[in-house]
């Protein structure tokens, strides 16, 4: 990691616990582990990284107090800058992991095979509206060759997705990177229509082919410290708290109740319950009636 970006990191962390003055950021710096070089933080150097962060567009901004001479940080939650945003904040553990090395036993962390899997070739793809073709094979299917449009990628459930649509095809499908057997990135170029939303196509279809459900509201009650999980963890863009009481709450939901919407549900136990509509606690019923079956002795 080059010495500006480990000093950007650095001045966002400190800023974000507070307002400092130039001369405390000053002292702090030479005082940060990220300063392996010792060199001092100049008012010029200082505006320059300022400068730079804020053309980032990752949804902060570092701002000037003249009434006390304080720097702040401002936040941006658009979500147009939550993809950077992410973006930033792997970065910034990647940096903080690297800077405890010494406890590295001691620091957990999920493994992402998906990422390692031709991610960089579909991004590649995506940026360039550029035609990809790879082999692939579902989960006991058999494999099989597609040419396909990207459209977007999605990283859910620790897995990588692309989005695109097959030639031939006039339907949005999603295809993880982990099922696919090898990718090439040709140098035909699609157009990609202007009026598509990701984020739109997503709260209404998610994962998978779902045309044929309709798009409804549903609602749930969540008990116990499961509201605030559900609270800081939304289940769905569309979540609203509708209704809350003493030890419970409810939540309503606008979208399509698709396999991972049943299975998100499902793995809140017995502290969720789904109240609306009728087709939805019907399908709950017969899977945990299922489950049941499962577990009878």
């Amino acid at each position: 990691m080059t010495t500006k970006l480990r000093r950007y990191f650095w001045l966002i962390d400190t800023l974000g616990k507070g307002e400092h003055t130039l001369e405390e950021l000053s002292d702090k710096w030479d005082r940060s582990v990220y300063n392996m070089n010792h060199i001092s933080l100049s008012r010029r150097t200082f505006q320059e990284h300022k400068n730079a962060i804020n053309s980032l567009d990752i949804g902060i901004q570092i701002n000037y107090n003249p009434s006390d001479h304080t720097y702040f940080l401002e936040s941006d939650d658009r979500k147009e800058n939550a993809t950077a945003n992410w973006m930033w904040n792997m970065m910034s553990l990647q940096s903080a992991i690297s800077q405890n090395t010494r406890i590295k036993g001691r620091i957990i962390t999920e493994e992402n095979p998906s990422a390692q899997l031709y991610l960089q070739k579909i991004l590649d793809a995506i940026r360039g509206n550029n035609v990809i073709e790879f082999i692939y094979q579902r989960f006991g299917g058999e494999e099989f060759s597609a040419i396909c449009y990207p459209y977007f990628a999605q990283f859910t459930n620790q897995r990588w997705y692309v989005f695109g649509i097959r030639e031939g095809e006039d339907k949005v499908k999603a295809y993880a990177l982990d099922r696919m057997k090898s990718i090439v990135v040709k140098k035909d170029t699609f157009k990609f229509p202007e009026e598509f939303n990701a984020e739109e196509y997503l709260s209404e279809h998610g994962v998978g082919e779902y045309e044929n459900i309709p798009i409804m509201d549903v609602v749930i009650r969540a008990y116990g410290k499961q509201v605030d999980y559900l609270r800081t963890q939304p289940l769905h863009p569309s979540q609203k708290e509708t209704k809350t009481e003493e030890g419970k709450s409810e939540f309503t939901y606008r979208l399509r109740p698709t396999t991972k919407f049943f299975g998100d549900i499902l793995s809140k136990g017995k502290y969720v319950k789904v109240l609306s509509p009728g087709y939805v606690r019907k399908k709950m019923r017969e899977t945990v009636e299922q489950l049941v079956l499962y577990y009878k002795l």
